[in-house]
């Protein structure tokens, strides 16, 4: 079953299975029925045969009752004779089978015939007049006629006196075609014989379908021993040849009847038979595996098909794709396509109301996120007016810090609300205004520093760009506004680059960054802030002896790197 993929093959492989047992027994049915109906037609052809030989028995018992009425009639005188000559002109009136009847003395002399002027019988005498005069009582053998004469059988019996001495003989001559006659209704089978003969072997009358004269008998059809011969069915070659079943049948009179039909003959029948029943048993297993697979690939095949190219156009992406027309589907494939129907509905209502919900969504988020950045930008309008009130100019400095900070926050609200996705920023974006805000507060403050920024394509969760963007302003802060008046006349670049999940942000100028920086001067408040920040992100910062770039590694843009409890 492994091999068989396609359920249309695996249906017709468990048909053909199950009907395997079904065509076995027709088969086996047909062999048994082939042997019985062989069996059947030898019976039927061997009982046809019978059936006509008992007709040859009975025209040969015929002439025994006659010969042995006429073996009663008085012959001591001439009235005797005259009586005997009377009753046979009589009886060859009312029999016209018989051709004549004769009694004969012990010297073959007619003594009564039927037909006048009847000759006597010459010596030698002929096989049946001698067998007549040694007392067999009653025979019936071939008659020696001149040639152009009537083919004709004579039967004999012996005249014996009161000491039981054969005294004469009556003969009855036959017609050789009377005893054809009897098998000419006979339906012979194609190759079959029958054949009616004496004691000595010689053929009293014949009868064949399509064979020729007696070759068809086997050499000794009769046996070589007179006592051994009996009735009997029995197989032998012919001698042309032809293997035949024989059926050997004793009559009166010493005849014996002969009937032959091929072997072949009998098992061509059968063996129609058995091939057309088999190839009935195999024609119907074959209609059915045909049938079944028709009706699987009309009712579930093809139905299923229709199925999976909607389910594949709808895994693809069509979300409209549905079963069209499936009223005229199989009651259970039917309901399949429903329930993919209505689950496909069911999912597009709950997509239509999921986007309609992320919508709303979104749009609430970037609500809260543009109400937060104007509130920074209030916030950030507020302390300039405190700022303006500011008597020192470190209480000035301070208000300028918190401003950057508070607008580097604001920038990432903006850059949140204003982007596609509320879920990451720009960070070129981003690093862009963080730069233009930084120069304004510079302008502000009287210095033009040139800050240039050079960043990849990248994106950041909010939770990475809002600690980057105070890392940011306070490297900017640090180098720009804690100089103690000492304006940064050269130009500050800042190059974000891509680093497998992460960034790497370099910060250099082409002046000391931290002209001032030593031991005790990096715990400053605004280097330590700094530290805090790349902590936060999760990341590490360097900077080179010359103290004129800063590399901070970013490893992880997603947030997922950020060390849990970093301030």
């Amino acid at each position: 079953m492994r091999g068989i993929k396609s359920l249309r093959a695996r249906l017709v492989f468990l048909l053909s299975f199950t009907l395997l047992p079904i065509g076995t027994i027709a088969l086996v049915n047909a062999y048994f029925g082939y042997q019985h109906y062989r069996s059947q037609i030898a019976t039927g052809a061997v009982a046809a045969g019978e059936d006509a030989l008992r007709r040859e028995e009975a025209t040969i018992g015929r002439a025994e009752t006659l010969l042995t009425v006429l073996k009663a009639m008085p012959l001591d005188d001439a009235g005797g004779v005259e009586q005997c000559r009377g009753t046979l002109v009589e009886l060859l009136h009312t029999f016209p089978d018989f051709m004549n009847i004769v009694l004969f003395d012990r010297e073959g002399r007619p003594l009564c015939s039927g037909i006048e002027g009847e000759g006597g019988l010459p010596a030698p005498f002929p096989n049946w007049f001698a067998d007549a005069l040694r007392g067999r009582p009653f025979s019936v053998s071939m008659a020696e006629t001149a040639p152009g004469e009537e083919p004709a059988v004579v039967a004999t019996m012996p005249m014996t006196n009161e000491a039981n001495d054969v005294v004469g003989v009556l003969a009855a001559t036959i017609r050789a075609t009377t005893l054809e006659h009897a098998m000419r209704n006979v339906v012979l089978p194609e190759g079959g014989a029958m054949v009616v003969l004496d004691r000595y072997g010689r053929t009293l009358a014949r009868r064949s379908n399509q064979t020729s004269a007696d070759t068809w008998l086997p050499p000794d059809p009769l046996g070589t021993e007179e006592d051994a011969r009996t009735s009997g069915v029995f197989d032998a070659k012919g001698r042309d040849g032809i293997e035949r079943r024989y059926v050997l049948m004793p009559l009166a009179g010493d005849v014996f009847a002969v009937f032959g039909i091929p072997i072949s003959t009998i098992g061509d029948a059968a063996h129609f038979l058995l091939y057309s029943n088999a190839a009935s048993a195999l024609l119907m297993w074959l209609a059915a595996l045909v049938t079944a697979a028709l009706g699987v690939s009309r009712l579930v095949t093809r139905p299923l098909r229709r199925i999976r190219r909607s389910i594949v156009a709808y895994s693809d992406g069509d979300v409209h794709a549905r079963i069209r027309d499936i009223d005229d589907l199989p009651g259970e494939v039917q309901s399949l396509a429903d329930t993919f129907n209505r689950m496909a509905d069911a999912i597009l209502a709950r997509d239509e109301a999921l986007r309609e919900s992320v919508a709303q969504q979104k749009a609430l988020t970037r609500e809260v996120h543009h109400r937060v950045r104007n509130n920074l930008q209030i916030v950030n309008s507020l302390m300039s007016l405190q700022r303006g009130r500011a008597e020192t100019a470190s209480e000035t400095a301070i208000f300028a810090e918190v401003q950057r900070r508070v607008t580097a926050l604001g920038l990432v609200h903006g850059a949140i609300y204003q982007g596609d996705d509320l879920r990451s920023v720009k960070l070129s974006i981003l690093l862009t205004d963080l730069c233009a805000a930084t120069e304004q507060s510079l302008r502000e403050a009287g210095s033009e520093p040139i800050l240039v920024v050079q960043a990849d394509d990248l994106d950041a969760s909010a939770d990475i760009a809002v600690p980057l963007a105070f890392l940011v302003t306070e490297v900017i802060g640090e180098v720009v506004f804690r100089r103690d008046g000492q304006p940064m006349l050269e130009g500050m670049r800042i190059i974000l680059r891509r680093a497998g999940t992460g960034a790497i942000l370099i910060v250099e100028g082409d002046q000391l960054l931290f002209p001032e920086l030593s031991e005790d001067g990096a715990k400053r408040n605004g280097l330590s802030l700094l530290s805090g920040l790349v902590r936060q992100l999760g990341g590490t910062q360097t900077i080179d002896p010359d103290r004129t770039r800063i590399t901070i590694s970013i490893p992880n843009l997603e947030g997922a790197g950020r060390r849990p409890g970093a301030p």
